[in-house]
């Protein structure tokens, strides 16, 4: 389906549809937006399914550089395909912080929110977390402050580890097969929160680029002997981008894992030429996925038992209380 050019919404659909879009199988691209378009799909309150997209399709909705929202989705739709198995990418800004988050924290985010003194820290952390409650309490039917939460440390007991949910949690209405699994990442003023369905485990990364980074000592430590032989083949001005671009994918991966920096990432070769990267790891097939950061930012995604379909969506939007504009890929 090419979507008309020129115009401002190519496809608007009647309230109440069940399902916006639905692509059959093997396609390689379900929607086309041509450049410039505003809106390639504007979908109305009470929409069950965005976009319902089948395994073997390539790409859900194809979008250029140019489009402002390859689609927009209103507050109360429920999901891209219900109870099918997704990752969904949530971003938002630190500058999205307000006061008013903090209700939606539970006590021990409280008290390390509170804990923090420096207040770009501060409006760190409540952003991320503030998000995250917002983006689970969507899919598990509940109020964001009641998201069951667990943020233990592996090693500590402490709640500063990687959060997570309890085994067994999910709606009523839903056929997951497994628990919700989640990650988050910041860097400079951007954040990121992913939450996978129906999948083993999901790692996300996000870096801001600094063509300045002194990458000398941090090759040995970081890439393995293939990754450092096409760094050192690539013009010595876009090599720090380069190494960062890889260490998102490493971080991710090791995130997805579980293992974070505990696990050398000198022995985790995520080098690759096409998406997605295919990454054999202890617990299986890992794919990996760049993403679409704000500009400046490299930013990647694992998923332990993937490939699923992807969603990237306006976080910023979501903490406000407003519509959320979805990129579905």
């Amino acid at each position: 389906m090419s979507a008309a050019p020129a115009e401002d919404a190519p496809g608007v659909l009647p309230s109440e549809t069940q399902t916006a879009l639905s692509v059959p199988a093997e396609k390689q691209a379900a929607l086309s937006v041509p450049a410039e378009t505003q809106a390639a799909l504007s979908v109305p309150a009470g929409t069950r399914a965005a976009l319902s997209v089948p395994a073997g399709t390539r790409a859900a909705l194809s979008v250029p550089a140019g489009t402002r929202a390859a689609l927009s989705v209103p507050a109360g739709t429920r999901a891209v395909r219900p109870g099918a198995p997704a990752v969904s990418v949530w971003w938002a800004r630190v500058a999205d912080a307000r006061d008013s988050l903090a209700a939606l924290l539970d006590p021990a985010e409280r008290a390390r929110y509170e804990e923090y003194r420096r207040p770009a820290d501060r409006a760190r952390f409540l952003t991320a977390a503030a998000l995250l409650r917002l983006v689970v309490g969507r899919m598990l039917d509940v109020a964001p402050e009641l998201v069951p939460l667990d943020r233990s440390c592996d090693r500590c007991g402490r709640p500063h580890g990687r959060p997570r949910l309890p085994p067994g949690t999910g709606a009523p209405s839903t056929s997951w097969a497994s628990t919700p699994v989640l990650s988050v990442s910041h860097a400079g003023d951007s954040l990121v929160v992913a939450v996978g369905v129906g999948v083993e485990a999901v790692g996300v990364d996000v870096e801001a680029i600094d063509h300045t980074l002194d990458i000398g000592e941090l090759v040995g430590v970081a890439l393995t002997d293939r990754e450092t032989r096409a760094l050192d083949a690539l013009d010595p001005p876009s090599r720090a981008s380069a190494f960062l671009r890889l260490w998102t994918r490493k971080e991710a991966v090791l995130k997805a894992l579980g293992v974070g920096l505990d696990h050398a990432p000198d022995q985790v070769d995520v080098l690759g030429t096409g998406e997605p990267v295919r990454v054999m790891t202890e617990q299986g097939e890992a794919t990996l996925l760049s993403l679409n950061p704000p500009r400046g930012y490299h930013a990647s995604l694992a998923v332990i038992r993937g490939p699923v379909p992807i969603v990237e969506c306006d976080g910023t939007g979501l903490l406000a209380g407003g519509t959320q504009k979805e990129h579905i890929w």
